[in-house]
C-alpha cells in the first residue's frame, strides 16, 4: 500500500485532478463505542464534515480485524519487553502499527499527517465536537506552514 498512490489515485477519482489531500489516520475498531460516537455526534456535525470532506481523506484501520493475512504478509515482531507476537490478521497489524508509531494502543485515536508521513499536530483521541473541529482547523493550517 503506498498511501501518495492512493491519495492521487482517490483525487483523481473525484476529479480533483492531481491534488493531495490531508490524511486523517483513523484508529477505529468493529466494537469501538467511543469511535461509533465520535462518528455519529462529532464527524456529523455540519462544520466537521465540511473540514473532513473537503481537507482529508479518511483511513480507517481496524484495530480488531480478524482478516487474515496472507503468508507473506504475516510476521513476528519482538516487543519492548521480549516477548514475540505473531501478527497474522489485518487487526494486530494495525495495532502494532500504531504502538509503535504512537505509542498508544487506545481507539478511538486520530493522527493528522501529510502524505509525505509528516504529522501536522498532536494525535488526538475521543473528545468534544469543538475541541475536534479546533484540531481540524489547527491542523489544516499546519499543512500551509
Amino acid at each position: 500500500f503506498q498511501a501518495e498512490d492512493g491519495i492521487r489515485d482517490f483525487c483523481l477519482s473525484r476529479g480533483l485532478g492531481d491534488v493531495y489531500k490531508r490524511q486523517l489516520l483513523d484508529f477505529t475498531g468493529w466494537a469501538c463505542a467511543n469511535c461509533r460516537r465520535m462518528e455519529e455526534n462529532v464527524w456529523s456535525k455540519p462544520k466537521i464534515y465540511d473540514l473532513l470532506d473537503n481537507n482529508y481523506v479518511i483511513i480507517s484501520l481496524y484495530v480488531d480485524d480478524r482478516t487474515k493475512l496472507s503468508d507473506i504478509e504475516k510476521f513476528k515482531y519482538i516487543n519492548k519487553s521480549g516477548k514475540i507476537q505473531y501478527v497474522n490478521n489485518v487487526g494486530r497489524r494495525w495495532s502494532l502499527f500504531q504502538q509503535i508509531n504512537f505509542n498508544n494502543a487506545s481507539q478511538p485515536y486520530y493522527v493528522a499527517m501529510l502524505p509525505s508521513g509528516k504529522i501536522l499536530s498532536e494525535p488526538i483521541q475521543f473528545t468534544s465536537d469543538k475541541k475536534f473541529q479546533n484540531w481540524l482547523e489547527t491542523s489544516i493550517e499546519e499543512s500551509k506552514l
